[in-house]
């Protein structure tokens, strides 16, 4: 039972840590969908939607993984070459019934 107690007393810290970077920088966004993989699609729709609705003037959606990283003015300048932001579009790869990659 000591193990739940501290398990619950870590999640309780996380959620005041992510509470007060929401309230300070408002750059947190919580969803009604549990944390699963089968609810990824439902997260990243109510993302995108929030970005469209309440930040219409934004020019690039970057959507990246926890275990990746992004050089964005690298990326930004490399498609700025070639693509025009005021022209919406949609890049990427889809693999119909891929394997996940671990």
């Amino acid at each position: 039972h000591l193990d739940t107690f501290r398990l619950t007393l870590v999640v309780s810290q996380l959620e005041g840590i992510l509470r007060k970077e929401a309230e300070t920088y408002r750059d947190v966004l919580d969803t009604i969908h549990p944390e699963s993989y089968r609810s990824l699609p439902y997260k990243l729709r109510f993302a995108y939607q929030f970005v469209v609705r309440k930040i219409p003037e934004a020019k690039w959606i970057l959507k990246v993984d926890d275990d990746m990283v992004a050089r964005v003015r690298t990326l930004e300048t490399a498609l700025l070459q070639k693509l025009n932001p005021d022209h919406p579009f949609v890049l990427g790869k889809i693999v119909p019934s891929a394997a996940v990659s671990r």
